[in-house]
């Protein structure tokens, strides 16, 4: 008997573990999106006040930051610093294929990184600012729209887990 109330018990835990993982989820969308909006600020910093060549600029922003935006900014300049990637653009679109897996971002947030691709290197520095600061912009509403969803389906989720528990341990009754 007191194996059987453990086991419930473990289920309903399961259940509710999994309801927060999902919750997890929701919630390192925003913070990806928010880091990438960092990382893009201090990537205009280093292109207009620095003055540094994009290679130069993302290998070391990808000391200044972590996680994500650490991960593409490291692969941009390592893409870039290989010969394997011709322009910037080209080494851009590498990175973001190269941390596809690690992140949490939506079709919607990868296709605004994407748009970045064919002016990084190939314009005017003011081009190139006017368009990373649209994307920051863009990427802002995106962050937005995540946090929302995160505050309004994070309790659902962990709810649901919860009481999903709780529910396959009354069937196993």
């Amino acid at each position: 008997m007191m194996l059987r109330i453990c086991g419930l018990i473990g289920v309903v835990a399961t259940g509710a573990l999994v309801g927060q993982l999902l919750f997890l989820q929701l919630r390192e969308r925003y913070k990806q999106l928010s880091n990438l909006r960092d990382g893009l600020r201090a990537m205009v910093t280093e292109i207009d006040y620095a003055r540094r060549p994009l290679p130069e600029a993302w290998a070391e922003l990808s000391d200044t930051f972590d996680g994500l935006t650490s991960s593409l900014f490291s692969e941009a300049a390592a893409a870039f610093g290989q010969g394997e990637a011709v322009t910037a653009g080209r080494a851009w679109l590498k990175a973001l294929r190269s941390v596809d897996d690690v992140t949490e971002l939506t079709e919607e947030d990868k296709r605004i990184l994407r748009s970045l691709a064919p002016v990084l290197g190939a314009s005017h520095r003011e081009d190139q600012l006017a368009h990373i600061e649209l994307v920051d912009e863009r990427l802002a509403r995106q962050a937005e729209r995540a946090r929302e969803v995160s505050r309004r389906r994070g309790r659902l989720f962990r709810a649901l887990g919860f009481l999903t528990g709780i529910l396959v341990a009354v069937i196993l009754l």
